[in-house]
């Protein structure tokens, strides 16, 4: 009984060789990306179509994340991300000409502490959900959001790992928040 007993813990710890995790993210549809083209509706809607943009650049949310497996199905940790927006602000006359008014430019920082439940693990690919919410900093923007202390977030229902333990691998999730609907990047397990 004893012997067996052993045997089922030295499978456990054999199953959880790598208790930690750092990925780097890349992300677009983010939150962020999703207000910004609500402003730039509701900014042409309100102001009677006296203020455009034009060339705009979702440069996508790019980040770091660490996790600490605390056993097989959970992690804990943080994600820090960083998402840019920028683009040309025109002033509209009544005649349709269009004024340079200068650059739109719309920075948002995250930190977030991160929780992942991991539901499916095989050899080389698991599937997991994982959710985070935190501080975040809106940088630049028009004078009324300038520099602004807001809640980012992400939820995230499906997340798809692959690649050998302790080793790098890749991964690809769908959600909703701050890294995107779409989030890819590479990580390293050890």
């Amino acid at each position: 009984m004893l012997g067996m007993c052993f045997m089922v813990a030295a499978s456990a710890q054999s199953e959880q060789r790598f208790m930690n995790e750092a990925n780097i993210t890349y992300g677009q549809f983010t939150a962020p990306q999703m207000v910004y083209v609500l402003g730039e509706v509701f900014g042409a809607a309100f102001s009677l179509g006296h203020f455009s943009t034009d060339n705009t650049i979702f440069l996508g949310a790019f980040g770091v994340e660490y996790y600490h497996y605390a056993n097989s199905w959970f992690a804990y940790g943080a994600s820090v991300l960083f998402d840019y927006t920028t683009s040309d602000a025109y002033t509209v006359d009544k005649d349709g000409n269009r004024t340079p008014n200068g650059k739109f430019n719309l920075g948002w920082a995250s930190m977030m502490p991160s929780a992942k439940f991991t539901w499916l693990r095989r050899e080389k690919i698991s599937l997991y959900s994982k959710l985070s919410v935190g501080p975040g900093l809106i940088v630049g923007g028009s004078d009324s959001v300038k520099d602004n202390l807001t809640v980012s977030f992400q939820a995230t229902p499906i997340g798809m790992a692959f690649g050998k333990k302790e080793s790098i691998g890749g991964f690809a999730e769908i959600g909703f928040g701050m890294q995107g609907i779409v989030n890819v990047g590479i990580q390293k397990r050890f």
